[in-house]
């Protein structure tokens, strides 16, 4: 699914998500919003949503289905 190298760190905004699991931004905000993915925090502004990879990575496999169907 990846489509570039993971860069180092222990979390990702939903934007640079998209960039590198090649997944469309409504997607993520929305499993994000379902609570199906949690959220870590929002940047001072408010803009950034940030999750954990692992979370990301755990939640791509367990639900291979709906990441195909959405």
């Amino acid at each position: 699914m990846r489509t570039t190298p993971r860069p180092n760190g222990k979390y990702v905004t939903l934007r640079q998500a998209e960039k590198e699991y090649a997944l469309p931004y409504h997607r993520l905000y929305r499993w994000v919003e379902r609570g199906q993915l949690p959220r870590l925090s929002r940047n001072i502004s408010g803009c950034s949503i940030y999750i954990k990879r692992s979370d990301l990575d755990a939640f791509l496999e367990s639900n291979t289905d709906e990441v195909c169907r959405s």
